[in-house]
C-alpha cells in the first residue's frame, strides 16, 4: 500500500512538471468600478474604453526596444442604464494577450489610459497606470509566454521599486434635481389660475445628456436625449399657487433658465413681473438639488366703505333710530293735542 501511494505520489509530481512545462499565453484582467452620487438618480448605459500604449521594455535582449514591443487590443467594458449604485458596481476589463506574439524575454510596460467620452455628468478617470507584463521562454515549445500581469500606478521614477498595484479604474455618475415652486400673493392674486412656465436646459460644451430626465407636470413626463437639439432642450410646465414641478436626474454642469410668460398686462392678468429666488444663483445643476420658487403678485386698495360684515349691525341702528324718532314724534303729537 504504501509502494503504491508513493508511485501514486511520484506520478503526480512528473505529470505537475510536464504541465508547468507547457506555457500558454493567457488574457489578463483588471477591474473597472461605476458609482453614482446621489440615491434616486440613474446612469445611462456606458461602454468605457482602454488604450494600452508602449512605454518602455526592461530584462531583454539588447537588440529589443520599444519599437519592438507588440500591439495590445484596445480593452471595452459596458455598464447598462440604471445599473450603477452609490456602492459602486464593479465590471472585469478583459486584456487581449492569449494571442500576442512577443519578439522575447523581459518585462513590458504599457500604459493604460482610459478614453474620456463626452457623457455628461460622467466623471472619467484620468488616473495614470500602466500594465506590466513578465514574458518567460518556453523551452518545450520554444516560444515566449506571458508568465505574469500586474496593473500598477505610474512609476514616475522608472525605478520599479515606487510600483503600487492598482485593482483599476472608478467612474461616477453625477445627477440632481430642479424643483420649481409658484406661490401667488395679495389680495387679487388668483390662486386657482395656471402660469405657463418655459424651463431650458443645457448641456455643458462638449457633452451630451444621454439620461432621461423625469418630471411630473399633471401626468409623469420625461426629456429623452432625442429630445436635445444642438446640446439643449426646452419643456413649458403650468403652475398653479402652492404647485411645485421637479425634474429629476440631471446630469451635473447642465445650466438652466426659468422664465414664466408675461402676466404683467391686463390681458394675462395685471399681476406684478414674477419675482424669481434661485437657491443656486449660477443656475447650473453640481449638487442634490436645486430650487426656485416663482412668485406673482396682484393688489389693490379697497375703497373704505361700510363694511359687509357690519352692515347688519348698522340696519338695526338706523331702524331703532327712526323707531325712536316715530315714538318721540307720536308722544310731542299727543301733547299738543
Amino acid at each position: 500500500m504504501k509502494k503504491l501511494i508513493c508511485v501514486l505520489l511520484a506520478l503526480i509530481f512528473v505529470l505537475s512538471l510536464g504541465t508547468m512545462a507547457f506555457a500558454v499565453n493567457s488574457d489578463a484582467s483588471f477591474s473597472k468600478t461605476y458609482k453614482i452620487t446621489n440615491d434616486g438618480t440613474t446612469n445611462p448605459a456606458e461602454t468605457f474604453t482602454f488604450t494600452f500604449t508602449a512605454d518602455r521594455l526592461t530584462d531583454s535582449n539588447a537588440n529589443l526596444g520599444v519599437a519592438n514591443m507588440p500591439a495590445i487590443p484596445a480593452a471595452t467594458v459596458t455598464f447598462g442604464a440604471g445599473t450603477a449604485t452609490v456602492a459602486g458596481l464593479t465590471e472585469t476589463v478583459n486584456v487581449a494577450l492569449a494571442d500576442v506574439t512577443w519578439p522575447g524575454v523581459g518585462v513590458y510596460y504599457y500604459n493604460v489610459n482610459e478614453t474620456a467620452g463626452t457623457t455628461a455628468g460622467v466623471i472619467y478617470d484620468n488616473t495614470v497606470a500602466y500594465l506590466k507584463v513578465t514574458v518567460a521562454y518556453d523551452s518545450g515549445t520554444n516560444t515566449y509566454y506571458t508568465a505574469f500581469v500586474t496593473l500598477n500606478l505610474a512609476d514616475e521614477n522608472h525605478d520599479g521599486i515606487t510600483d503600487s498595484k492598482t485593482a483599476g479604474f472608478t467612474n461616477e455618475y453625477s445627477a440632481g434635481s430642479l424643483a420649481v415652486k409658484k406661490q401667488v400673493t395679495g389680495n387679487m392674486g388668483d390662486q386657482q389660475k395656471e402660469f405657463n412656465v418655459t424651463v431650458t436646459f443645457q448641456a455643458p460644451e462638449g457633452k451630451e445628456v444621454k439620461g432621461t430626465i423625469n418630471y411630473t407636470d399633471g401626468t409623469m413626463k420625461s426629456i429623452a436625449p432625442a429630445a436635445w437639439v444642438g446640446g439643449k432642450a426646452e419643456v413649458v410646465i403650468t403652475l398653479k399657487h402652492d404647485e411645485t414641478v421637479t425634474f429629476t436626474n440631471i446630469p451635473y454642469g447642465v445650466t438652466y433658465t426659468v422664465v414664466e410668460d408675461d402676466y404683467t398686462t391686463e390681458e394675462k392678468g395685471g399681476y406684478d413681473a414674477a419675482s424669481y429666488v434661485f437657491d443656486d444663483t449660477n443656475k447650473i445643476i453640481n449638487s442634490a438639488s436645486d430650487n426656485v420658487t416663482i412668485t406673482n403678485n396682484k393688489g389693490t386698495t379697497v375703497d373704505t366703505g361700510i363694511g359687509l360684515d357690519s352692515l347688519p349691525y348698522i340696519m338695526i341702528l338706523v331702524l331703532a333710530a327712526a323707531g325712536l324718532i316715530v315714538f318721540f314724534s307720536k308722544k310731542r303729537m299727543a301733547r299738543e293735542n
